[in-house]
């Protein structure tokens, strides 16, 4: 018989997940999620893992509590590891002591992870304070839905006289009701916010008061799930509400990438853009065949990818780095990822594969000797060399099915031509179009684009760089 880890996966996006929990799903042979989960949680998963869906929302569950509690124990009977993934806390209106508990009635084995929950992270990435000194000395969470969608009930006289924060987890449809509790038991004009999709990248905060929130909320779109806070301390919101500050917030960004390498979709979402990242292309990876390193005078690599894959043959044919001739690579990045290897690229070129040529044809002779694992796409480059090269095709990059998730963007990044053709295939259309170097400006200029700008040096840092200070001047 398997064990069962309750995992909770915090509040928002995957970035509050903890270090346990992620190590976790990257042992589970089987997880049972949530709706709330983000997507990015489930790709930490095995290939092999069997993932379930039984996600909860109100008036439409995929399980009935009972099932799942059934199906836990059934599954842990299967698998050596089944972890049931919560939004936000198991224990905190998660029902997850009730799963427990019917683990240990069987005898199963379980522990609990711990989640950020949204009842602390979720005001946080609000500006609202859940306790301060001078205003509110604790805080108070309820759930504001029952199973027959009421309103719970709940002691507003004396809510009305605490100075606690009062949080309310699973209550937009209830905010009229809250409001009305709040009034009947004549309370001051409190404070009150509503934050729709907490510490997501389409969070939505409405700050007002009692008198006024149900207008407010009204004027807006504040889908569930939502928080509503009562207190003084959501006065604090308009100074300390870092997150809706952020310089892509509420950005539509689409970022194609390949299925092994998703470098941007980190720093994008730490700025707070809502991205769009499909894996557009799959690499596919090549034995080239035995390589004697001394018959060569020159290594060309052209790509980050190509610099990880070929020392990866070089580890599995037991190739001694000491062999290596005189190193040429294509930008910046690849320096960088040679680098990584304690290796030191001798060329570097500042633009492309062309431009190496160029600058390469300048230290070489007829009689030199040129090694280039390469990518099985644009190996004409190489026909200018002035002197034979032997090419080994190292990997390909074939195109996923996907589909794009918003009719319109604020951004999209591309950081090839191949992506740049993919997007016009899909018909993208955006604002705003960010380039890595003139092949892809050239194809991006074929498509449906406000504007096109083609950054100064082919650099991933550049382009974020570039993206921040122009999306809100198109």
């Amino acid at each position: 018989m398997g064990r069962v880890a309750l995992v909770g996966c915090g509040c928002g996006t995957v970035d509050l997940l903890t270090r346990k929990a992620c190590a976790l799903i990257r042992k589970a042979d089987c997880i049972l999620y949530d709706h709330l989960i983000d997507p990015y949680v489930l790709g930490f998963a095995q290939d092999r893992c069997h993932l379930v869906f039984v996600g909860k929302e109100s008036g439409n569950h995929a399980f009935s509590q009972e099932q799942i509690n059934a199906m836990l124990v059934e599954l842990s009977e299967k698998y050596s590891l089944v972890v049931r993934l919560k939004g936000g806390d198991p224990y905190v209106f998660g029902r997850g002591s009730e799963e427990a508990k019917v683990l240990y009635e069987h005898g199963i084995g379980f522990e609990v992870v711990p989640g950020v929950s949204s009842c602390i992270a979720g005001l946080s990435y609000a500006g609202i304070p859940v306790t301060e000194r001078e205003t509110a000395r604790g805080f108070r969470v309820y759930t504001a839905h029952s199973k027959d969608g009421k309103l719970p009930d709940l002691d507003f006289e004396e809510l009305a006289r605490t100075s606690d924060t009062v949080v309310f987890l699973m209550g937009r449809k209830n905010l009229p009701r809250i409001v009305e509790g709040y009034q009947k038991a004549k309370a001051p004009d409190l404070p009150i916010a509503l934050v729709s999709n907490a510490a997501r990248p389409e969070q939505a905060s409405c700050i007002g008061k009692l008198s006024t929130i149900l207008a407010l909320a009204e004027k807006g779109n504040y889908p569930a799930p939502t928080l509503i806070v009562v207190g003084r301390t959501v006065e604090a919101a308009p100074v300390l509400n870092w997150y809706e500050r952020l310089p892509l917030f509420d950005k539509k960004i689409l970022y194609m990438h390949g299925s092994d390498r998703s470098d941007l979709l980190q720093p994008l979402s730490n700025l707070g853009a809502t991205v769009d990242a499909p894996a557009a292309f799959e690499k596919i990876v090549y034995d080239i065949g035995k390589v004697d390193l001394l018959e060569y005078d020159w290594l060309v690599l052209t790509s980050p990818t190509a610099v990880d894959l070929f020392m990866e043959h070089m580890k599995k044919r037991h190739l001694d780095v000491r062999l290596l001739p005189r190193i040429a690579v294509v930008q910046e990045q690849s320096a960088k990822k040679l680098a990584a290897y304690g290796l030191f690229a001798d060329l570097v070129g500042d633009r492309d594969a062309g431009r190496l040529v160029a600058l390469l044809n300048e230290k070489i002779d007829l009689f030199s000797r040129v090694l280039i694992p390469h990518a099985a796409a644009n190996v004409e480059a190489f026909k200018e060399l002035k002197c034979p090269a032997d090419i080994r095709i190292l990997y390909e990059m074939k195109e996923c099915k996907w589909d794009p998730a918003y009719e319109y963007y604020d951004a999209g990044l591309f950081t090839s031509a191949r992506a740049a053709r993919d997007a016009l295939r899909h018909s993208v259309q955006a604002r705003l179009a960010i380039s890595i170097g003139p092949k892809t400006t050239a194809v991006l200029k074929k498509g449906k684009f406000k504007q096109i700008i083609e950054v100064s040096k082919p650099d991933l840092q550049e382009m974020i760089e570039c993206l921040k200070g122009s999306i809100n001047h198109v």
